[in-house]
This record gives C-alpha cells, structure tokens and sequence, in this order.
C-alpha cells in the first residue's frame, strides 16, 4: 500500500498566512517572469520590486527552501510505505503529538514529554534516521524532547493537532484508516504507551487480570467531537479482535484559564483473550515501566496459565478418546489418570463441559512462549 499522504501543499499549510501568501506569490512569479516585466509583476503581486528582482536573481521565500530540502532528502511527496523506516518512525511521532506531544502553533517545532529512558530511544532512533539533532531536557520531574521543523512539519501535515489539545477539536487523519495492521499496530503502541494506564487498581482478586485504560481530558466544549474520536481508537483495536469497554465520563475540573476540563475514557475488556492480544500486539511503545509493569502481572499468573493449558491440551486428548468410543473410566486408564480426575473427565465426556479459557488455547501458548524466550 503505497500513495501519497503529504504533498507540497500540506507541507505549504503548516506555515504561517504572511509565509504561505509569500510563498505563492512566488509560483506565479515563476509562471510570469518570461511572459512580464518585473515592473509588471510587482504590480501585479502587489510586492516590492527589490523582492520580485531578488526572486529573479536566486533569492526563494523559507517555505520553498525548506520543501525543496524535504524534496533532495526524498520525504516531498511522503509516502505511506511500512517498510520505509522513515515512515513508520513519523508515525509513531503523530501518535505521540495525540498523547503527551505538543507542537507549538508556529509549527517550527514540538515537544514530547515522558521518562528519560524512553525519550532517549526515540531520541536516538530520529537523529539517525533523519540526521538532526534533538535535545532533550529535563523539566520537573519528567523530560521533554525538541523535535525539529523537518519532522514537525511533516507529521503535523500528516495530521497532527498543533496548540493546546484539551481545548480544540481533534480526529485521526484519515489515510491512517487506509493503512496497513503493521502501521495502525506502531500508532496504537505508541499511543497507548502515552496515554494509556498498565494498571488501574488492583481488585485482590487471586487471578485478577488489570486491563489497559486510555484516559484523556478534553474541555466540556469539545466533548461530542472528542467522543468521536474515542470511538476511532477504539474501532482500530477492534481490528486486532480486542474488545474495549464503552466510553466512560469521569467527573470535570477547572483549570487554571476557567477552561471545564472532563477527563474521558475506556479500558481493554478483561477477558484473558483480550489481555494477551493486547501485550503481544499492541503493548506500550517507548513506556519501557508501563510494559514491564503490565508483562510482570501477566508473568504472576504464569503457573495459572501453565495449569488451563495442561487441562485443555488434557481435554481434547479425553475428546479424541471419546470419539473412538470410549466411556470415561477407561479413558482415565488409558491417559493414566488419577482417582481425583474422574469427576472431571466424567463432566467432559457426558455433560459437554469444557475447561476454562478453552477459547484461549492459541493465544495462552503465545504467552507462555513468550515469557519463556524472555526469561
């Protein structure tokens, strides 16, 4: 799947008004300098003739020396390709712009917060790929990453909201729909690995699973528009068969401007199917403690999945035997079973019942081997 998702006028649009009039007055200076006069044409434009003869003589306004750079580098048009490093990098960039990025309204540059860990992969990952530098510096207890125009531009022309989020309307792009699982997995990963929650409260329950949670604040205002978008997320993790809960409203504060801020959200339903699925598909991206965090629960409940395997694995052994017409007392004989098996083999053979988490075989033994390669 490869078409274009930032052409020159996307890249045009990230400037300012006084930049992009500049700018297209240069196109039609381009088309206009063999057919009139530079007296003519700075009438026409309404420009100064010193800046009409500058043009003549080599001189080009910011925004077309910067499209033409992103035109040397091959990122002029950009295309979606996932096997281009480079796209899938500036895919999980906009992710992070919708979690804790922000890019200022100048659109020269945006800031992604986090831990110090995490930021200095991206870090690493974007100055080799893109050949720019990116500082990182600490601010309270957490740390913010610089990233510069070449990237900025492009990943807010590839959509990314620019400002302050809570208090605009916001959607995915629409081209993120079209593109591939491998894509929508690393903008997913990332997103989550921002904004999403590892755990939500422990419930004490013996073989409780935490569920992911996606929460994020929004002003009142926009809270239509920002359901809209809650449900996008959620109907992209439905594509990777993990179900969701409805969206949840939590009570609203107010901030410092006066702005009514609610904070909104949903979690991964808690089903074991869905909670692998999660880890092994979608997971945190640069949230090295959430990952950790989520995979050590999972990992506690090892020798509990190691048992349901064994009982299921178990189970269509006892069914296999049934079908070549075999009660339950000799197929106890036959797999060498013990006294306190025999009720249970007997509900499996004569009352249709099957072991828990039956439905999860495939994904139980993905985990399993997971942890073991891991370990």
């Amino acid at each position: 799947m490869s078409h274009i998702i930032v052409n020159q006028n996307d890249i045009l649009e990230t400037f300012s008004t006084r930049y992009k009039r500049t700018a297209r007055d240069y196109f039609k200076f381009l088309k206009a300098k063999d057919k009139m006069s530079l007296i003519e044409i700075s009438r026409k434009l309404k420009r100064p003739y010193r800046t009409v003869q500058s043009w003549k003589y080599g001189a080009k306004p910011p925004p077309i020396k910067f499209m033409e750079s992103l035109q040397r580098k091959k990122l002029l048009p950009f295309i979606m390709n996932e096997d281009n490093a480079k796209f899938i990098l500036l895919v999980k960039c906009l992710a992070f712009v919708f979690g804790d990025g922000h890019i200022k309204k100048n659109g020269k540059e945006a800031t992604f917060a986090g831990q110090k860990k995490d930021l200095i992969v991206l870090q690493k990952e974007i100055q080799k790929e893109f050949n720019v530098h990116c500082r990182l510096d600490p601010v309270g207890s957490a740390y913010h990453l610089s990233i510069p125009a070449i990237v900025t531009r492009i990943i807010t022309a590839m959509g990314a909201p620019k400002g302050d989020k809570v208090i605009q309307n916001f959607k995915l792009p629409k081209w993120i729909f079209e593109a591939s699982k491998k894509t929508k997995k690393e903008f997913l990963g990332t997103l989550f690995g921002n904004e999403g929650n590892a755990i939500v409260r422990d419930y004490h329950t013996k073989n409780a699973f935490y569920p992911p949670h996606f929460p994020m604040s929004k002003a009142l205002k926009y809270e239509k528009s920002h359901m809209l978008f809650l449900h996008e997320i959620k109907k992209m993790l439905s594509e990777f068969n993990i179900e969701t809960s409805a969206v949840i409203k939590y009570g609203f504060y107010k901030r410092e401007d006066g702005v009514l801020v609610r904070k909104y959200g949903f979690h991964v339903n808690r089903n074991l199917k869905n909670l692998i699925n999660f880890l092994l598909i979608i997971g945190f991206n640069y949230a090295i403690d959430k990952k950790t965090r989520y995979e050590r629960r999972l990992m506690n409940k090892k020798p509990f999945l190691e048992k349901r395997l064994d009982d299921i694995l178990l189970y269509e052994k006892v069914i296999k035997l049934r079908k070549n017409g075999y009660g339950s007392i000799m197929i106890s004989r036959k797999l060498g079973l013990n006294k306190k098996n025999k009720y249970r083999i007997h509900h499996w053979v004569y009352n249709n019942v099957k072991p828990l988490n039956m439905e999860s075989k495939k994904e139980i033994k993905k985990l399993l081997d997971f942890f073991n390669t891991t370990a």
